[in-house]
């Protein structure tokens, strides 16, 4: 009878033990492996509810193909954009749409660009291209425009 009290008693703590050896988080050791690469058409980045904050990727657009990153905020709006193709860089913050301000800057070979919208329609552009040099336009959503240079 003290046998099999001793053997349980035993098996027991040897249990105990190892289901508490495997909970504990295992230190990286010098054997463990690191990936060297990592290769992949799109990496999305999600909050601990698992809801997609950040997304970089590969994509064809109305400009050309190119990598993007966007982030968005909690909500899921797109807040910051950068697109890099072969011949454009395009760095959105804010939504790009009718209904949201938001400002871009654009470098194309010919030349650059910096928009900024209001959540009315109001656009300020400042070009620096050969053919608008140092131009600079504001425009309202009914499309008056004035520049200077």
């Amino acid at each position: 009878m003290i046998n099999k009290f001793v053997v349980s008693s035993l098996l027991a703590l040897v249990g105990a033990v190892g289901f508490e050896s495997l909970s504990q988080p295992r230190p990286a050791s010098t054997t463990d492996q690191v990936e060297r690469e990592v290769r992949a058409r799109s990496f999305i980045l999600v909050d601990g509810s698992g809801k997609e904050r950040a997304r970089l990727s590969v994509e064809n657009t109305l400009v050309a193909t190119g990598v993007v990153l966007r982030m968005k905020d909690s909500k899921g709006k797109s807040r910051f954009e950068l697109f890099c193709g072969d011949s454009v860089a395009i760095l959105t913050l804010g939504q790009d749409n009718d209904k949201e301000s938001c400002a871009q800057m654009i470098v194309i070979d010919e030349g650059s660009a910096m928009l900024v919208k209001s959540k009315q329609g109001r656009e300020f552009r400042v070009f620096s291209d050969d053919s608008r040099s140092g131009s600079i336009a504001s425009q309202s959503k009914e499309g008056s425009a004035a520049g200077r240079k």
